[in-house]
């Protein structure tokens, strides 16, 4: 086994014995099989923590690049399977990430609302998944994160419509997907 992927093992036991102690994760729903992309709303910095603990060891993570400024938290993250992208601009970069892991079969979680939003609504979301999934030719998965991060408060992850994005490939499938999305995420409760 490599030092990464132990390095990785060893957070995901102590991300879930933290969790266990603190704050439970319970995921309602099964999760599609080989290459997707999981969109959910986004209410704290924990959420991709609590996500981490129920998806598969292969998954991948957009995360907002300022979070890759600081070399141990860089490392954290990077290691449970995240790469940065720039929301402020179009990366390149992190499309060309996206489209690799799910070619190589790994579920990609993205928060398409793009922030934090604590006051428990679904806002407006980027288009960037519709365009990674339609990219890809992936399905997406809705889902949405229902905590509130307190101690021995459960943490929700309840899973939604999977909306397929096969045949889908102009400008106007993209807005389409990108409502369908929100209305998927939204439809969760």
């Amino acid at each position: 086994m490599t030092e990464h992927k132990r390095f990785r093992r060893f957070l995901w036991y102590f991300f879930k014995t933290l969790s266990v102690l603190f704050f439970p994760v319970k995921l309602e729903g099964k999760l599609p099989e080989g290459a997707y992309l999981l969109a959910l709303n986004h209410q704290s910095f924990l959420d991709a923590i609590a996500v981490f603990l129920v998806m598969p060891e292969n998954v991948r993570f957009m995360a907002k690049k300022q979070l890759f400024g600081h070399k141990f938290v860089s490392l954290v993250i990077t290691t449970a399977g995240a790469f940065p992208v720039d929301r402020e601009n179009t990366d390149m970069d992190a499309l060309r990430t996206s489209l690799k892991a799910l070619k190589d079969g790994s579920p990609l979680v993205i928060f398409p609302e793009g922030h934090r939003y604590k006051d428990g609504q679904v806002h407006e979301l980027k288009e960037g998944a519709s365009f990674i999934a339609l990219r890809a030719q992936v399905p997406v998965q809705t889902g949405r994160i229902f905590s509130r991060y307190l101690p021995f408060c459960p943490v929700r992850i309840k899973l939604g419509e999977l909306i397929s994005a096969a045949r889908l490939t102009s400008s106007k499938d993209m807005k389409e997907l990108t409502e369908r999305i929100k209305a998927g995420i939204e439809a969760v409760s």
